[in-house]
Formats: C-alpha cells, structure tokens, sequence
C-alpha cells in the first residue's frame, strides 16, 4: 500500500503532491467506519494477491500493465453504498474525475477494469486478473473466509434475515453454474477447489431455516 505514490505517478503522470491528494481521498472513502469488509484491508489483501501473482503468476502482462491493475484495485470499491447498485459505475467516475491528464488508452483500460468488477467477468488478460483478485476471498481458509462472512453481514444489518439468505443464495448458486470461477490458470490452479467447497457450504447454510448462520455477501 506505500507504493501507491510511486505507482500512480507511473501510470498517471501527476507528481508527488497530486498522488499524495489522491491516496488521502481514497483512503478517506475505505476508512469509513461502516465498512466491515470493503475497507482497507481488503485493498491490501487484494495488492498482497496482486504482489503474490507479479512473483509467480503473471506470463501474460508487462510490469505497465500490472501497474495499472494495483490502480484499479485501489479504487474498484472506493464508492460503495450497500443500497446502491451502481458502487462500480460510482467508483469509475471517480477515478476518471481524479485522473486528468493520464494518456487516455490507460485511462479507458483501468475504468473498465474497474466495472468489470460489477458483474465478474473479464474481456481481457488485465479486467480477468482483477476479477479473479477480487474474488479471492471466495478461496481462503475457514477464519479468513468466516471474517469475510461476517464482515459482509455486518454491512447488509438492514436487510432482514430472511430476505438476505434468499438473495445471497441466488448469487452463490449463479456463481457455481459457471463453469470456472477464476478465469487466470494462477487463480483457478490456487483458489478454485477451496472456492467451491465454502460456497457449497454457505449455499447449504443459507437455504437451511434453521442455521442460524448469516451467510455472505449479496456481491
């Protein structure tokens, strides 16, 4: 997360005060309190991710291209709002709105990288990398996954039991309908068993009355 001055001016082309402005707002947008999950440490575990997958994933993308990956993950949940459904839409103006002066092709590829977060789904090597970053957490271990679980939960206390375990179900049971749910063989290879056993788990305990458990996440 310290790179992130270093990083920017790279990919932007502003200087040292213009970056320093910029982290200050996002960080100023994951540091709120109501963020369970889609704070600052989801940022930095996706960067951990993205770090993990310069070292012994990447066969495809330059170091340029990675750079503008870690750029869009720091701003692909800076506007979230778990009664709105355009957070992706949101956060993608904002960072078209802070990057003026960035070569425009750059621009045009992090902003889509940023929305393919919305539905999951990549139309190239860098917008496949950044979904697969951002569902990770779907392929962790029982107390990561758990926290996960119950951070998101947190964030939707205004949805009644109920209807939560009903929306959350038809998401899980959407996502195991695909064929794979990490489209980069490094996400599929590290990820992807774990995955689906815990959604499986989640799915039999959301559609079980009884429970008591809360789930996870609508998205």
């Amino acid at each position: 997360m310290a790179e992130f001055s270093a990083i920017w001016k790279r990919v932007s082309g502003q200087d040292e005060q213009q970056a320093r402005s910029v982290r200050e707002i996002l960080e100023g947008f994951y540091s709120d309190p109501c963020r369970k999950y889609h704070g600052l440490n989801h940022v930095k575990d996706c960067l951990d991710q993205l770090a993990d997958f310069r070292h012994g994933g990447n066969a495809d993308l330059a170091d340029s291209q990675l750079d503008e990956v870690a750029v869009a993950l720091w701003f692909h949940d800076a506007i979230y709002n778990p009664k709105s459904t355009n957070n992706e839409a949101n956060s993608a103006a904002l960072f078209v709105d802070l990057s003026r002066g960035m070569e425009a092709s750059a621009r045009e590829r992090i902003e889509r990288m940023i929305l393919a977060t919305r539905d999951h789904i990549g139309d190239d090597p860098a917008e496949r990398l950044i979904v697969d970053i951002d569902l990770s957490i779907l392929g962790r271990g029982k107390e990561d996954f758990n926290a996960y679980n119950e951070g998101i939960r947190s964030e939707y206390s205004w949805v009644p039991e109920n209807v939560y375990r009903e929306k959350r179900a038809a998401v899980l049971k959407r996502f195991l309908e695909r064929e794979r749910l990490f489209w980069t063989d490094y996400f599929h290879a590290k990820f992807e068993r774990e995955a689906r056993a815990n959604l499986k788990t989640t799915l039999a305990a959301l559609e079980e009355p009884e429970s008591g458990r809360d789930g996870v996440a609508f998205s």
